[in-house]
């Protein structure tokens, strides 16, 4: 299983474009290697594609399969 994080980073700017606050917000997507699914663990539900499962909190939840 590949494991890619998504970064999405907001900027507030105030009228002359200087920056006023930040904030970034980090996802995770797994993608099951070749021949393989990912299964999450509390559901069963198995997953041929990607899949984004949010925080790295829930990572535990996942696991790879043969198919």
């Amino acid at each position: 299983m590949t494991i890619n994080t998504i970064q999405t980073i907001t900027n507030i700017l105030d009228e002359n474009r200087k920056i006023i606050r930040t904030t970034t917000v980090e996802s995770l997507v797994l993608y099951p290697d070749a021949g393989k699914g990912i299964k999450q663990l509390s559901t069963g539900r198995i997953f041929t594609q990607a899949v984004n499962i949010g925080t790295r909190g829930k990572l535990k939840d996942y696991v790879d399969i043969d198919l």
